[in-house]
């Protein structure tokens, strides 16, 4: 039993953040930050913070040039920065003593980019940060109203918990359900899964209320960890 609850408590902290940054926020309506920061908004249970150096306010929402700027203790960073500003990003967020992350942005293993997101692995491992990614889609609770994700959509309510490692296959499929008037409890987009993967995703679903059906597309599993997925 204390392992299942290790791993539900590790992936439950994402869904369960109140006060998120949104690193890379945009005024830009078509930029990748701008959809997330204004997906959050859509909650008025958060308290949601755009950082962004170049911009005063964002859709009224005072903007801050960093996290280590936010006068508030943050549950969680969501980052949709270029490639070679995530290190700086997540020092930032590892001295602000953020333990979740959700990590947009792509560039890393996904094209050979490998040393770049080891160099993401020992941060994580430095500062005890849970990483969701890189190159992902981000989660969306249709129970919880959260939607930390570039999707647009609104998704119906159901009792479906879907898990991609692809975030172009993720969106594909929500893009689909949405037509078809099909509903989720949550979804997880993993990417390149730095330092959580299927494991985490599927006990937390086992052990979510909403979710009586798991469903997964997967490319590949973490070394090492095929027999503990079986």
């Amino acid at each position: 039993m204390g392992k299942k609850k290790r791993f539900k408590k590790k992936m439950r902290g994402f869904f369960e953040a109140k006060k998120i940054a949104v690193v890379g926020a945009s005024r830009d309506r078509d930029k990748v930050g701008r959809v997330i920061f204004e997906n959050l908004l859509a909650n008025p249970n958060l308290k949601v913070f755009p950082i962004n150096p170049k911009a005063f306010e964002i859709s009224g929402v005072k903007c801050y040039p960093d996290v280590l700027s936010v006068p508030f203790l943050l549950d969680m960073a969501i980052i949709a920065v270029p490639a070679e500003k995530v290190l700086e990003v997540l020092e930032q967020c590892g001295k602000k003593n953020i333990k979740r992350v959700i990590l947009i942005t792509a560039g890393f293993s996904e094209i050979g980019n490998i040393g770049l997101e080891k160099k993401i692995g020992e941060i994580a491992r430095k500062y005890s940060i849970k990483i969701l990614g890189p190159n992902i889609l981000g989660i969306i609770s249709t129970y919880k109203n959260l939607n930390a994700s570039f999707f647009s959509g609104k998704l119906e309510k159901g009792n479906v918990g879907f898990i991609s490692q692809s975030g172009a296959v993720g969106s594909a499929i929500l893009d689909k359900a949405l037509e078809e008037k099909v509903g989720f409890s949550a979804f997880i987009s993993l990417g390149n899964m730095v330092n959580c993967d299927f494991i985490d995703a599927l006990e937390y679903f086992a052990n979510d209320r909403y979710s009586e059906v798991i469903i997964m597309y997967i490319e590949s599993l973490k070394e090492g960890r095929g027999r503990e997925f079986i």
